[in-house]
């Protein structure tokens, strides 16, 4: 004879067991309908990123890339640490530095009038150095000043001078 387990318990406790059957069954139910609808919406992207490469390939020729040539020619990221110089009419407008150049000329566009850059590399230890060196001797129009008027650096133009007698 076989014996059903649920009937050896109160009728509470096998309210509570089948709602926790039913409950794990709509989870599971849920689950599988998420995941359908996620598979669906995947393969619906995938056609029409077909249908706009076919596209893309149509208006612009030869002249649209793969995804593999892009790829294989990226160039790695690298942050450059160094000094900056910002430039208008070929005239040095603001010198800076940074430990990630090309983030920092970013931020700065839109701010400072300029129309292109340049930089050196250098470590980090030998930013503040460098910088006040180059904002010493160029004078940029748009580095700060202060209240008297001189070019403000991290280190002076007289200890700039006193480092190189020492040296």
């Amino acid at each position: 004879m076989k014996v059903n387990t649920l009937n050896l318990v109160s009728r509470e406790k096998r309210k509570a067991v089948l709602s926790d059957l039913n409950q794990a069954r709509k989870e599971r139910k849920q689950k599988l309908i998420a995941s359908q609808l996620k598979e669906f919406q995947e393969e619906g992207k995938a056609l029409k990123n077909e249908v706009v490469i076919t596209a893309g390939k149509s208006i612009l020729g030869t002249g649209f890339l793969d995804i593999e040539d892009i790829v294989e020619t990226a160039s790695k990221y690298k942050p450059v640490i160094g000094i900056y110089f910002l430039i208008l009419d070929k005239k040095v407008v603001y010198i800076g530095q940074s430990i990630n150049i090309t983030s920092r000329i970013g931020h700065h566009f839109g701010v400072y009038q300029f129309d292109s850059y340049s930089f050196i590399e250098c470590s980090a230890e030998e930013l503040d150095l460098l910088e006040s060196i180059y904002i010493q001797a160029y004078l940029p129009p748009l580095n700060g000043r202060s209240p008297t008027g001189k070019v403000t650096s991290p280190l002076s133009a007289k200890r700039i001078i006193g480092m190189a007698g020492k040296a």
